[in-house]
């Protein structure tokens, strides 16, 4: 049995998981409104010690790496990196976007999670089926794009699961190209999706040994580094 500590940062909603194989132990919600370069590093010890845990009784870390919030996503993975300082333990990233299309992971057609980017923009990558380890398939990589260019990389006539935070904004506006899909909105906590797919991937032999080996998936720029001259 493993032990899977899971964090993800990378939205305003906030989740801590401890899950041992498929049993979720414990979870913590963080409020968007708590400042999370503060109460992130309390939450992780206060979870771990109301279970009699250490990090040292931690088997395996599963990370989000983003997309989604750039603070957030810079927050976690420093978070992590330093409380892993000199410790060699199996990490794991995932994706944000592989995460909801985990939670759609049992029902039948192309997965497509939509992630809001803002600026009339979404994040999105497309899953079908899952592989002999029990991963999605990832069918279309993550990239950004407008919610009006959709059609350019999905077919209308196809049906698809569509699923994400993505959804709930823009839910009306791309119904009207794909009649024939779903729409499914569902709780925005990744925490327990991370663990379960570090869990697989590590089984299958995928994962870091070092932390430091972590980067963040942020595929549009920063606006400070865009804006920077």
């Amino acid at each position: 049995m493993s032990t899977i500590l899971s964090i993800d940062t990378t939205s305003r909603d906030c989740s801590i998981s401890v899950c041992e194989d498929k049993k979720i132990v414990s979870e913590y919600r963080l409020s968007s409104g708590i400042p999370l370069s503060s109460s992130l590093i309390p939450s992780i010890d206060f979870i771990l010690k109301n279970l009699n845990l250490s990090f040292d009784n931690i088997d395996i870390f599963g990370i989000c790496i983003g997309p989604g919030l750039f603070t957030g996503v810079r927050i976690g993975l420093s978070t992590l990196k330093g409380m892993l300082a000199g410790k060699e333990k199996p990490v794991i990233p995932v994706t944000s976007l592989e995460a909801w299309a985990f939670k759609r992971r049992d029902k039948e057609g192309n997965i497509v999670p939509l992630i809001d980017g803002r600026r009339g923009e979404v994040y999105m990558s497309e899953y079908n089926g899952s592989s002999s380890s029990g991963l999605l398939i990832e069918v279309l990589p993550p990239m950004l794009t407008n919610v009006d260019l959709i059609s350019d990389f999905l077919p209308q006539e196809k049906r698809y699961i569509f699923t994400g935070s993505g959804v709930l904004k823009y839910k009306e506006k791309i119904s009207r190209n794909y009649e024939s899909s779903v729409f499914e909105s569902d709780k925005p906590f990744l925490s327990y999706e991370i663990s379960q797919i570090a869990l697989l991937k590590y089984n299958s032999g995928v994962y870091l040994n070092n932390s430091n080996d972590l980067l963040p998936l942020y595929i549009r720029k920063p606006d400070a580094e865009k804006n920077f001259k």
